[in-house]
């Protein structure tokens, strides 16, 4: 596929009612004692989808308990057909990895449809390898399409690694667009998941 360098901002958007939505990561808690937990959690970020290119790259920060991430769900502005979705983790923070293909793990690649312009799209669980992430330790996660159809939200007001959101169990950082399709120097920060 030839590589396309750009992102796309609001201005795109004028013809689009932009309503706030959400992004959402699911994950169950994985206590340390070996006891079992079964109860699934969420966390999902303020969206305002201001701005979109292939993927997005960002870090999430598990609190005092061990995670096992089990899906997601992000938005696109293709609404005529199918998707081609990709995510990629590893262990540790994106930054400086942008362009590293090697380090990052494929645990999704799939093909999915979005219903209409403004929803998101959930992955479906058999399509997400688990993630587990150790108590008090980084997982970065990078999403991306082969179009400039991935839609996220422009930080200005929080820079790339602080915190965008948290809850008692999980933080997710404030990342980094990704430009070119698949992996890229070019990256877009600060934004959102």
């Amino acid at each position: 596929m030839e590589s396309n360098s750009k992102e796309t901002n609001s201005s795109f958007w004028s013809d689009v009612n932009l309503q706030a939505s959400q992004h959402t990561m699911t994950f169950r808690r994985t206590p340390q004692d070996d006891s079992r937990c079964d109860d699934e959690s969420s966390l999902s970020t303020n969206l305002l989808p201001n701005a979109q290119t292939y993927g997005i790259m960002f870090t999430v920060r598990s609190r005092s308990e061990s995670l096992l991430f089990q899906t997601m769900e992000i938005h696109s502005s293709n609404n005529q057909e199918s998707i081609h979705v990709q995510v990629f983790t590893k262990k540790g923070s994106y930054q400086g990895f942008q362009n590293n293909p090697e380090v990052w793990k494929n645990i999704c690649d799939t093909r999915l449809r979005s219903s209409e312009l403004k929803s998101a799209i959930l992955i479906p669980v058999h399509d997400f390898s688990p993630v587990e992430c150790g108590a008090n330790e980084e997982q970065s996660f990078y999403v991306t399409l082969e179009t400039l159809d991935l839609r996220y939200s422009i930080s200005p007001e929080k820079p790339a690694g602080v915190i965008y959101t948290e809850d008692q169990y999980l933080q997710i950082l404030v990342g980094g667009g990704i430009l070119e399709y698949p992996f890229s120097n070019q990256l877009s920060e600060p934004r959102a998941f």
